[in-house]
């Protein structure tokens, strides 16, 4: 008498049983717990490469990053000759292109070089619902020492969010490519533990006559704000910086 374990059609009728039950049972769970982590997601996929990218400019910020005696981060020598202060809404499409044309090259040319120090102030603008939660984001991230990181992030997957009902689903894929601690960052995160900071940047602006983003303090002088072409920037610069400075030719 033949074994089952021999009988092919017997072993294969098992085999489609199991499966088919598999998914009568997973069709009610997925209803009441998330199976998301068992299908590929792309975007995510997009994050890490980026992360893989930006692996030599996250060095430099690893080294480079501190706080002012107020509690904002900055990025660069701390006693530079050009001190650069940026009030920016995470939201703003104006922000979003600063970051990706002229800030990129300021950092190559000048914070690299110990020319400038970059200090980013938060100015979340009432008419974006998501600047806010876009800067607790940022200032969690800071707490695990990846705040230019998360900024670098929020910029650069600007449509991936800026219009979602619920950004923390994207902002948890943020901390979790830069290897955050999930727990801590979500904790952080829906406490608003870093609302009071944001407010301080808030009212600083107001003293700065920042009612816009972006704006730009120059060595505490206000620079035009929007979304302001490199060019200008190098203008105004080599304008300030002293000839044994000056390591930017000036233009013809």
């Amino acid at each position: 008498m033949a074994s089952s374990s021999s009988n092919p059609w017997k072993t294969a009728t098992f085999v489609f049983a199991g499966i088919f039950l598999g998914v009568l049972i997973a069709l009610p769970l997925s209803q009441y717990v998330d199976l998301s982590f068992l299908k590929p997601d792309p975007q995510k996929k997009l994050y890490k490469e980026f992360v893989k990218q930006s692996e030599a400019d996250w060095k430099f910020y690893d080294a480079n990053t501190s706080k002012t005696s107020d509690g904002f981060y900055m990025l660069g020598k701390k006693d530079a000759p050009l001190q650069l202060v940026e009030y920016s809404d995470y939201q703003c499409p104006y922000c979003k292109s600063f970051f990706s044309e002229a800030l990129k090259q300021i950092h190559d040319v000048y914070v690299k070089t110990n020319q400038l120090n970059f200090t980013y102030r938060d100015l979340p603008l009432s008419f974006h619902p998501n600047a806010l939660p876009a800067a607790l984001a940022a200032q969690c991230a800071g707490e695990q020492n990846k705040y230019f990181q998360m900024h670098d992030l929020l910029f650069t997957f600007h449509e991936d969010w800026v219009d979602q009902r619920d950004v923390s689903l994207v902002f948890n894929k943020f901390a979790d490519v830069l290897n955050l601690k999930g727990r801590d960052f979500k904790t952080c995160y829906e406490s608003k533990k870093y609302v009071s900071q944001i407010q301080k940047s808030l009212q600083l602006a107001k003293t700065d006559g920042a009612s816009g983003t972006p704006y730009f303090l120059i060595n505490g002088t206000p620079f035009p704000g929007g979304a302001v072409p490199f060019q200008y920037f190098q203008e105004a610069f080599a304008s300030i910086l002293s000839p044994v400075d000056k390591k930017v030719p000036a233009k013809k």
